[in-house]
């Protein structure tokens, strides 16, 4: 009976110091089931992040995809135009063989139809040649039937000899008249006041708009030089030496003084371009050029017209012509004025 009880306190104690065992292993499941949700949670986690990944690296495959795709459309757009390059010019071929073969036919046929009136033309020759044949086989079959025997006079038709072709002489030319002079002259001189007569008086402007008197230059020598025209060379060679040899004109107290029929304007520019140093008086109505006789018809490349004939005169300090010089050379001509005074 002690056996028993001993051995039934000792199962107590057992199951007494089991006991806490036990909550041990509760608490021990407890925080099993703690660490299992928490794995769980970051079981999720990290399949979140590798969703996440996923996503990510599906975005980047997409993104390599399209960057990828990009050149292939580019060469694809690229071989559509090569394809539509290729399709231009073979119709362009095709349309070039066309209009060669109709080219081709057309020079054939115009080729048949000028080769027509070549045949109708040799054809017309053969027969001409063929004629001729059997007109001179008919005259050698007459002849050969005539007999010898008979002593036929027969009639020799002579033909009158024509003139051998020989080099005959030209005829003997007619002596022309003497063609009129290529450059301009004076065909009529008018009426020129004399030596010793008294200057016609005149008042006129000069290139400025100051009008100038001859009366008014009394006491002093006046040399008027009439000219054609401004701005032709005899005018400027002219116009150019009695410039360069003015000092020479007023050392001798002598007053100089260029007339033309030109105008005001024209007579400024002609003065500006060549920087004269006198002045030059226009006679736009060419009166006094006709009181001086110098207004004449002249004759230019065998046209005749109205127009200044190249004179000057000197003119004393009575007023009176003293010298006049016609049909002038404008060449040097200032040295002759010189000269005189």
């Amino acid at each position: 009976m002690a056996k028993k009880k001993s051995a039934r306190k000792t199962t107590r104690r057992k199951t007494s110091a089991t006991r806490p065992k036990a909550r041990k292993k509760v608490t021990k499941k407890k925080t099993t089931a703690k660490k299992t949700t928490k794995r769980k949670v970051t079981r999720k986690k990290v399949t979140k992040k590798a969703t996440k990944r996923k996503v990510t690296t599906k975005k980047v495959v997409k993104k390599k995809a399209s960057t990828k795709k990009k050149p292939a459309s580019k060469a694809r757009k690229k071989a559509v135009k090569r394809a539509a390059k290729k399709k231009t010019a073979r119709t362009k071929r095709a349309t070039k063989k066309s209009v060669k073969k109709t080219t081709r036919a057309k020079t054939k046929t115009t080729r048949k139809r000028t080769a027509t009136p070549k045949r109708k033309v040799k054809k017309a020759a053969t027969r001409k040649t063929t004629r001729a044949r059997k007109t001179a086989s008919k005259r050698k079959t007459t002849r050969a039937k005539t007999p010898k025997s008979a002593n036929i006079p027969v009639k020799k038709v002579t033909r009158p000899k024509r003139p051998r072709r020989t080099m005959q002489s030209a005829p003997p030319v007619p002596a022309t008249p003497p063609l009129p002079e290529i450059m301009s002259s004076a065909l009529t001189t008018g009426n020129l006041p004399r030596v010793g007569e008294v200057a016609p008086d005149f008042t006129l402007p000069d290139q400025t708009g100051h009008p100038h008197t001859l009366s008014a230059f009394h006491g002093r020598k006046v040399v008027l030089y009439f000219y054609p025209r401004d701005n032709t060379p005899g005018c400027t060679t002219e116009a150019c030496g009695f410039r360069d040899s003015l000092g020479a004109f007023t050392d001798r107290d002598v007053a100089v003084f260029g007339i033309s029929p030109d105008s005001v304007r024209s007579h400024d520019n002609f003065v500006n371009k060549f920087s004269l140093n006198f002045p030059l008086l226009a006679d736009e109505n060419h009166a006094v050029a006709e009181k001086y006789g110098v207004w004449v018809e002249k004759n230019r490349y065998g046209r005749t017209y109205m127009g200044i004939a190249r004179t000057t005169f000197i003119i004393g300090e009575d007023g009176r012509i003293a010298h006049v010089f016609e049909n002038v050379k404008a060449d040097g001509h200032e040295l002759e004025v010189l000269a005189q005074l």
